[in-house]
């Protein structure tokens, strides 16, 4: 494998789990602000101690990826080892001028750690510059000829499932090898559909209460019922593997990790 590539590969993956937190955080303050209650400020204070915890989360990130990673003062960014994905010999391999505000201007800072992005009353915009950003490292990885892989290690997907099996030595029955890899695959699917179609009930919500359509309460009930529906199916994912009350369908990254382990043991 290029390793420069299974740096971005594991920043991406550890960007779209982080994304994860920020929604929710977003998506609660948007509910308090829509029904705000007695202990509206110190719930706000609350979000945004939260927010500023998945920003730091993302400082980690940052520092994994870019080697001249400055503060404000100009001192080196090294992170924080009480918080997720901190590496503490990291091997960046960007520039965060490799990057760019516009044309011709590269950027100073990394767009997912600035100052804006550490409120919950920004959230919308931190998660369009997560967004943005992954789309930025998967295009690098398009089109730099360092991290390309080579033709000898483009896998057939049965191939990197066996390989993937016979690297974490599994022990398990054949049978619960399969049941396990078909359940990850599963929660994978029913994750993505769940998180679009949640997004799409509250894009519809605020087009509603706008706009006063007659049809929201129906289509909105219908909506709700397939999300029920699928955060039903991931629970029976979930109680089979015995990990119920550790991961909800919003935190996928966690759970397939937790399922992945499940591969080492000899029983499910």
């Amino acid at each position: 494998m290029n390793p420069k590539r299974q740096i971005i590969e594991q920043a991406i993956m550890d960007l779209e789990e982080n994304r994860e937190v920020v929604s929710q955080i977003y998506e609660e303050r948007s509910n308090m602000i829509q029904n705000p209650g007695s202990d509206f400020y110190q719930r706000s204070e609350e979000l945004d101690v939260a927010m500023e915890k998945a920003r730091e989360e993302r400082v980690n990130i940052a520092v994994r990826l870019f080697r001249d990673y400055l503060d404000y003062q100009g001192n080196p960014v090294v992170g924080n080892p009480n918080e997720a994905f901190y590496d503490p010999n990291p091997t960046p391999i960007f520039s965060v001028g490799d990057f760019h505000r516009g044309p011709g201007m590269p950027r100073t800072m990394p767009a997912i750690t600035g100052a804006r992005t550490k409120h919950s009353s920004t959230g919308r915009t931190t998660l369009r510059r997560i967004d943005k950003f992954i789309k930025e490292l998967k295009d690098k990885m398009k089109r730099r000829k360092d991290l390309q892989e080579s033709n000898l290690f483009q896998l057939t997907e049965a191939k990197l499932k066996q390989m993937i099996l016979d690297e974490m030595k599994s022990n398990l029955p054949i049978a619960d090898q399969d049941q396990l890899y078909a359940d990850i695959e599963r929660a994978k699917e029913i994750a993505a559909e769940f998180n679009a179609l949640y997004r799409e009930r509250n894009e519809i919500s605020d087009r509603a209460f706008e706009d006063g359509h007659d049809n929201f309460d129906e289509y909105y009930r219908e909506i709700s019922h397939r999300l029920q529906g699928l955060s039903n199916e991931f629970d029976t994912i979930a109680i089979r593997n015995n990990v119920l009350n550790n991961y909800h369908i919003f935190n996928l990254d966690g759970f397939i990790k937790t399922l992945k382990k499940k591969f080492r043991r000899k029983s499910l």
